[in-house]
């Protein structure tokens, strides 16, 4: 059955607070269905990495204290099931292309 996992995406250099969502996935779900849908839901916001990417943290508590994301292959379990509880999913920076850092050495 699915359910309700919220979360709250971090993308560096954005200033002001994480934007909150959530999405649609199963209950025994793995993260990396969460990291997938989360794609789908912020594609505007993250079209510059795949799903794989994202880092997602249990809650703010395990992000605030540096603790290890959470693997692809891990169940979700109860973590997400609500606002207070959301998941904490990190977008990295994004990559600078070739040309961009040619552009800017040559200035």
């Amino acid at each position: 059955m699915a359910g309700r996992k919220w979360f709250h995406l971090v993308v560096e250099g954005r200033t002001g607070p994480p934007l909150a969502s959530f999405v649609e996935v199963a209950d025994d779900a793995f993260v990396a269905a969460s990291q997938k849908a989360v794609k789908i839901e912020s594609s505007n916001t993250i079209a510059h990495i795949d799903a794989p990417e994202l880092i997602v943290y249990a809650n703010r508590p395990a992000f605030n204290a540096k603790e290890a994301p959470l693997k692809g292959f891990s169940r979700l379990g109860g973590r997400g099931e609500g606002a207070k509880n959301a998941l904490i999913v990190v977008v990295p920076p994004r990559p600078r292309s070739v040309f961009a850092v040619s552009h800017v050495a040559q200035k």
